[in-house]
């Protein structure tokens, strides 16, 4: 299964050639003598893309670069001899450090790879998302790491449950049902959706752990489930845009970001 494929179409109409493609696509590039098509790939939603040659009309698809670094704004000389490109060279650091001093946090981690999400766990380790989407257990000290699970889930959006039994993750399908939200257990096990989508994302889980508020829809307006499933509810009545909902410590309070339009 495949999310995205690579459509040539004729100039003149017509159906189209489709060549699957394993990953997340930015940019297609024609060759200037039309033997194949440079693509840029990611593997998930989260690593960076790499450069691959997809020959045409047929051939397979062959890796040009493999490092933690991204690609982007393919650009071929007349002849094709020369390829100009931009490199994005991205170091996650993770610190930890006294919440009310955050600047003087201490470094447990500096690479190109871990650390776009993190979420605190009941024992006091920290669960850590890496940028393919592999999520793994990190200790404060930074010592001592250890994988959990992989999945397909944007950078950062997941919550984890104070009482530690569960794990939200805002995960990205295709088609129908492009992201939607689900819970795990501790260990990345026993997989449940909790909404339908078809763009459900950015979920915080309750202190109490019973229900899980996400953001829904083109508008991204707050909606509220059980971490049981069934029936959602939209919890404030507000039409503009939101930019993500947290719960209070105690949870009876939810803040969230509103974007306001405003016409001259």
């Amino acid at each position: 299964k495949t999310d995205y494929a690579l459509n040539l179409y004729p100039a003149e109409g017509g159906p189209p050639k489709t060549i699957p493609l394993p990953g997340s696509v930015t940019q297609a590039l024609w060759l200037p003598d039309q033997s194949g098509l440079l693509v840029c790939v990611g593997s998930s939603f989260t690593s960076p893309t790499q450069i691959w040659l997809q020959p045409f009309p047929s051939g397979t698809l062959q890796r040009l670069t493999n490092d933690l670094d991204g690609y982007r704004h393919l650009s071929l000389s007349a002849n094709g001899k020369l390829l100009a490109v931009v490199q994005i060279q991205d170091t996650f650091t993770t610190l930890i450090g006294p919440a009310s001093k955050p600047e003087l946090g201490t470094v447990i981690t500096t690479g190109k790879s871990d650390g776009i999400g993190l979420g605190w766990m009941q024992d006091g380790n920290l669960l850590s998302q890496n940028v393919d989407s592999e999520f793994f257990l990190l200790t404060p000290d930074g010592k001592h790491r250890s994988s959990l699970f992989k999945d397909q889930v944007f950078q950062g959006d997941f919550s984890v449950c104070r009482d530690g039994q569960y794990i939200i993750l805002g995960r990205v399908g295709s088609g129908d049902q492009q992201s939607t939200i689900w819970r795990t257990d501790a260990t990345g096990n026993n997989l449940k959706q909790l909404t339908g989508g078809p763009n459900d994302l950015a979920p915080d889980c309750s202190p109490d752990g019973q229900s899980v508020i996400y953001l829904s829809g083109t508008g991204y307006h707050p909606r509220r489930v059980s971490v049981d499933g069934g029936t959602t509810s939209a919890f404030t009545d507000t039409v503009n845009r939101v930019g993500g909902s947290r719960y209070s410590p105690d949870g009876g309070e939810v803040a969230e970001i509103e974007y306001i339009e405003k016409s001259d």
